[in-house]
């Protein structure tokens, strides 16, 4: 069983342009409302592989009751604690290019009493769960070590943890020492204040070595089209993206990291893990809705992706 962490979920809202220009009236098209936030899209992705997943975080509203039942008609189950603030509505807006502008709400501010009662609940679903995953921001009014917080209460326990965020949020969780990170090469630059475009792979390696001697059990590193490097215990892979025609790039990032869950939670190694997870990122790009994916395409890019052992400097 895995267990999904959305403390700060959204509601999508999707919608094509023919071209976005800033400063101007801009009539949108083909508008569409999805379950979204990082731990949903996970929860979904999850669920699409077939897991077994309990999801919890935060909702609210009936923005927030839009996201549960999302949640249980995926077949996962619902364990969120209610504010009274209604869950945010993030918009996605997809150019005819293919390029897309996501505009983000800050999301409900998150009273003390609240992050007790999770607190609470987290402890006891983490008695029926082998691997936890923690994905997305964090809302107002939740301290920057509250993953930390989370993952060490997750190791008291031998539960596998999973972290997905960025900024001082994943900073903190770093901290705690958890099993496995994803940040992309934005995320992994900003965690040493040096600039990386992902070209150098024999940097990048540095970058997650830096991490792995902090405590970190493993280390992927989203690179975009460029592909996707793992760095554990038993040395480094790099895996090429598979060169496609996206539809949307949103959520791509979490169903890698819903992939390498069901792959941690299975004791599948870092190779074949690093390989189910370009395979099934890519199969979102094809996918309007986030955390989405065709099960038979992700069977034939498993067969396109090319993993090398050997780190080569330039990509």
């Amino acid at each position: 069983m895995i267990l999904t962490v959305s403390l700060n979920p959204a509601v999508d809202r999707t919608a094509a342009v023919d071209s976005l220009t800033p400063g101007c009236v801009n009539r949108l098209k083909n508008v569409k409302d999805y379950p979204g936030g990082k731990g949903i899209n996970v929860t979904r992705a999850l669920r699409l592989l077939g897991a077994d997943v309990i999801a919890t975080g935060f909702t609210g509203g009936y923005t927030g009751e839009f996201i549960e039942k999302a949640v249980r008609d995926c077949g996962a189950e619902c364990a969120f604690v209610k504010t009274a603030s209604p869950v945010r509505t993030n918009l996605n807006v997809i150019s005819a290019d293919g390029s897309v502008t996501e505009i983000l709400e800050p999301g409900p501010v998150i009273e003390a009493d609240l992050i007790f009662k999770f607190q609470n609940g987290f402890d006891e679903l983490l008695d029926r769960v082998n691997t936890v995953v923690f994905s997305g921001s964090l809302p107002e009014g939740v301290p920057a070590d509250f993953y930390g917080r989370l993952i060490r209460m997750a190791k008291e326990k031998g539960v596998r943890t999973i972290l997905d965020c960025s900024g001082e949020a994943l900073r903190e969780g770093i901290k705690a020492c958890p099993d496995l990170i994803k940040p992309n090469i934005k995320e992994l630059s900003d965690l040493y204040c040096k600039n990386t475009d992902g070209r150098d792979i024999e940097d990048i390696v540095r970058l997650t070595e830096k991490i792995r001697d902090e405590g970190v059990g493993a280390v992927c590193v989203s690179m975009g089209e460029k592909g996707m490097l793992l760095v554990d215990e038993t040395g480094g892979y790099f895996g090429e993206a598979i060169k496609l025609e996206p539809k949307n790039t949103v959520g791509c990032g979490d169903a890698a990291v819903a992939s390498l869950a069901y792959s941690f939670d299975k004791g599948i190694p870092g190779e074949d893990a690093l390989r189910s997870a370009i395979a099934v990122s890519a199969a979102n790009t094809q996918e309007i809705e986030s955390g989405k994916f065709c099960t038979q395409l992700v069977a034939e890019y498993l067969k396109l992706v090319k993993v090398n052992h050997t780190i080569h400097k330039e990509v």
